[in-house]
């Protein structure tokens, strides 16, 4: 997949616009893209990926919005490509959080992507940032 720099990556969006800007760019046909394949999943269908051997080392991206990021389990790395990307939604569009409860957010998905198998990709605030960056390798 070539040199990967997500810390260098700023995303500005909520996962449902990210969604919505994906599939009006790439599946109502706006941009094609060569080589590369957007997949659309159930909610709740990752735990059952890793049992099937079609998913194993699929992924290259892997996106959890914060409402779904309990499926980020060491499990779920059998999909994870050798070289793999996780994007992790943190708490900053949680309006309802005090900056010390985003903060520990993101203390709480680190931890989880850790038990994963991911290194942390670059410095993230869980106030600041829209999303935490994260690498996996086998």
């Amino acid at each position: 997949m070539g040199t990967k720099s997500p810390s260098t990556v700023t995303w500005q969006v909520t996962h449902i616009w990210l969604v919505y800007f994906v599939y009006m760019l790439y599946v109502a046909g706006y941009m094609k893209c060569a080589g590369i394949t957007v997949t659309f999943l159930p909610l709740n269908c990752v735990p059952d990926l890793s049992q099937k051997s079609k998913y194993n080392k699929l992924f290259d991206v892997i996106y959890f919005s914060n409402s779904m990021v309990h499926l980020l389990t060491p499990e779920v790395k059998e999909i994870f490509a050798d070289e793999a990307i996780v994007i992790v939604e943190t708490a900053k569009f949680m309006l309802d959080l005090k900056p010390e409860q985003m903060q520990e957010y993101l203390k709480k998905i680190t931890s989880m992507a850790q038990a994963a198998g991911c290194k942390t990709a670059g410095h993230a605030d869980g106030e600041k940032d829209a999303h935490a960056f994260f690498t996996f390798q086998r």
